[in-house]
């Protein structure tokens, strides 16, 4: 899914973050009114450098946290998301088709290779995903690796250790279940805009972001195997 991603628009320009004295007794000017937004608000007034959607990978340093994704601060040690190029392949299986994606590129002082395998099933509601990750130069590399999931719905950042996460909606009879090998950590966090309107500022929810992670270390020639299943869970057939 993609989800709008934050931009900076002409009315962010001027935009006054009041003071807390000015948020508890309202003493602010004509001016400052119209152009004010509060403390909790300015947190929001931030931009993206790629646009939002499942299934990019993002190579990081392992000292990457939340804050830098919902800032839209990232700075990767690879090729960035959105301009990763893989060969790609398809093949037909008993039950299912098969997509394959492989790239390579520099990440940090050695050479990656990115192999990602995309599994549609005939017979039920998921789709499988497969990481093989090879180091494929002479040097150690350290890195954290991101898979990025958005999702046209609303909820509050978090940040958990599991193997799962359910994903609710606004149509109480879906449900979507991201399940990753091995279990991992993971970030949520809200995309949201700030938007103007005759009522002056206001946040505009545009999906929520998943971000299961792993801190990887590769030696020369090691491989490292990650797998994401994501299946619909909880759907109402037609009555």
């Amino acid at each position: 899914t993609d989800i709008i991603s934050r931009r900076e628009e002409t009315y962010h320009r001027g935009i006054k973050v009041l003071s807390r004295e000015e948020e508890s007794t309202g003493q602010v000017s004509i001016h400052d009114r119209e152009k004010g937004i509060s403390r909790e608000m300015a947190k929001y007034l931030a931009y993206d450098q790629y646009t939002h959607t499942t299934l990019l990978e993002h190579f990081l340093s392992p000292s990457t946290s939340l804050s830098d994704f919902q800032s839209g601060s990232l700075t990767w040690l690879g090729t960035p998301p959105h301009k990763r190029v893989y060969h790609s392949m398809v093949s037909e299986e008993r039950d299912s088709i098969v997509v394959s994606l492989v790239t390579e590129e520099r990440v940090g002082n050695s050479l990656l290779e990115i192999k990602k395998e995309i599994r549609a099933y005939s017979h039920k509601p998921e789709l499988g995903y497969e990481y093989t990750l090879v180091n494929k130069g002479q040097a150690k590399i350290s890195f954290l690796f991101v898979v990025e999931f958005c999702f046209a719905t609303s909820g509050e950042p978090l940040v958990f250790k599991g193997r799962s996460v359910k994903v609710a909606f606004q149509h109480p009879s879906l449900k979507i279940e991201i399940e990753t090998t091995p279990e991992t950590e993971w970030w949520s966090f809200p995309v949201k805009t700030l938007s103007q309107s005759s009522r002056g500022f206001e946040l505009i929810d545009q999906g929520l972001v998943y971000l299961p992670h792993l801190k990887v270390s590769l030696e020369a020639d090691e491989v490292l195997k990650f797998q994401i299943k994501e299946r619909i869970t909880n759907l109402a057939g037609p009555k």
